[in-house]
């Protein structure tokens, strides 16, 4: 394989990829291994170009479409007469360890039935987006794992498109993962976002399913409630169990909104609280009188051996994307980091 152009600097933007290569610079393929490895069944390579950009080699695939024809999206006629191409270039999926880009012609098409024009629906990218969606899958799954900072050094890609791309994704997701069906044991509890600034946010979790269900702005009664109440009457009635630390809105909350499920406190407080009545301590004291207030929901416990060690561990793991990312600013950004990673979509984060 002949290493053809030296272009200076690597091209982030597929848009432009299309004005600084001719076609004049690809070369014609000799079997189908491009077009296997592509993987792409609407689909096919004729040519390719290799090019050194900045410091990468780059692959370029020249691809034809397999039909010769579109669905109409209007009236579901198919359509053989192309009303207008234009050339596209979109960012794929590495082949032979290489950044790739695909040059294909957009095609519009004329329907004879409606005498509507319209542009081809093309199952590997989404209208107007210059990386296909596999690519945009594989960014996402990335930020999962890894700083946007990190993906977009490793991808060539800026830092915005990254984020872009994410919150795309994170968004498309969440909606597929909507809150329904059944929940028997919710798990409340608060994690601090930013420290020192008593920033506190509310992580709800679906203990017996291992994931998280929704992430609140703060802790206060009225949110918790008005969160619950967006709850299908069918899931509410589900929850047999509500596990809660010390908290008296959670408390409160539950007892308002859900009034037929168990409240559970953790009960490692309840042996805790039987040493510390032998120090005599006076603030101990204090706290103690508090404890006594919450022994039943303590005890409750005991009838169904339930914990919020899920949610403590989950706190951890969210702690951790808070250090990696040095923090959070902007809490949609967290809210959207959190439920892409442990929200229903995927079954379990562990």
């Amino acid at each position: 394989m002949k290493l053809l152009t030296f272009v200076p600097s690597f091209i982030k933007d597929a848009a432009k990829a299309v004005k600084r290569i001719s076609q004049k610079e690809f070369k014609e393929v000799v079997d189908n291994t491009l077009t296997e490895l592509l993987g792409i069944a609407t689909l096919f390579v004729k040519m390719y170009a290799l090019r050194r950009e900045g410091n990468e080699d780059v692959l370029h695939l020249w691809c034809a479409h397999r039909d010769e024809m579109a669905l109409c999206p209007r009236c579901g006629s198919i359509s053989t007469d192309v009303y207008q191409e234009e050339h596209r270039c979109i960012r794929h999926l590495d082949v032979w360890c290489k950044k790739t880009f695909l040059h294909f012609l957009s095609r519009r098409f004329k329907c004879d039935q409606c005498d509507k024009v319209f542009t081809e629906e093309l199952p590997f990218v989404e209208s107007h987006r210059r990386q296909s969606t596999a690519f945009e899958m594989r960014v996402y799954q990335s930020c999962l794992t890894g700083t946007r900072k990190a993906v977009a050094v490793r991808e060539g890609l800026s830092q915005s498109t990254v984020k872009e791309i994410f919150n795309r994704m994170a968004a498309l997701n969440k909606s597929a993962s909507a809150v329904g069906g059944t929940i028997r044991v919710l798990g409340i509890d608060e994690i601090s976002l930013k420290k020192r600034h008593k920033q506190f946010i509310l992580v709800i979790s679906d203990i017996s399913r291992k994931c998280i269900l929704a992430v609140l702005p703060d802790r206060e009664k009225q949110t918790l409630e008005n969160w619950i109440d967006t709850l299908p009457p069918q899931t509410r009635k589900s929850i047999r169990f509500v596990s809660i630390d010390m908290w008296a809105p959670y408390f409160q909350a539950a007892r308002n909104k859900l009034p037929w499920a168990k409240v559970v406190v953790d009960r490692f407080l309840d042996t805790w609280c039987l040493k510390a009545a032998g120090t005599g301590d006076k603030f101990l004291a204090k706290f103690l009188k508090t404890f006594r207030n919450w022994r039943e929901q303590i005890l409750n416990y005991f009838n169904e051996r339930i914990t919020n060690g899920f949610v403590e561990g989950t706190n951890n793991a969210l702690r951790g994307i808070i250090r990696m990312a040095f923090g959070y600013r902007n809490f949609a950004n967290f809210k959207l980091r959190v439920l892409a990673g442990f929200s229903t979509f995927h079954a379990n984060p562990r």
